[in-house]
């Protein structure tokens, strides 16, 4: 069995009155590694687990980097901070490990050049 604790996040500027005095945020962050075609990969000790998220989204250069072939452009985009940013498509295989468990799977992974601070493991996920 794959177990992930929350982990702490510390607040940036003044503390919100919903988390009462609180100084971290608690964020649900799994340890992931993402594959491409030729067995090249990059771990990331950090990606958000987002169930509101439509997509697993890794940063564009991450496909360039592990040989990731893109689909074509289907004019997907994603809005941050305001902005849009479009999304490219690629073929990947992602793997999460815990204790000595792996779980790899393959997916459609969305890229993007938007200054997301974490990866996000999206719904798209097929848990």
């Amino acid at each position: 069995m794959l177990r992930f604790p929350y982990q702490p996040v510390p607040l940036r500027g003044p503390t919100p009155p919903s988390l009462a005095g609180a100084m971290v945020r608690w964020r649900p962050f799994v340890p992931v590694r993402i594959m491409g075609p030729s067995g090249n990969s990059r771990h990331f000790k950090r990606a958000l687990v987002d169930p509101g998220s439509d997509d697993t989204i890794f940063p564009l250069a991450i496909a360039n980097q592990i040989g990731i072939s893109l689909r074509p452009d289907t004019g997907h985009v994603i809005r941050w901070g305001g902005q849009r940013y479009s999304l490219r498509f690629g073929d990947a295989e992602l793997e999460l490990s815990s204790n000595g468990a792996v779980w790899p799977w393959p997916a459609v992974v969305a890229f993007s050049d938007a200054p997301i601070q974490y990866r996000l493991l999206g719904c798209s996920m097929q848990w």
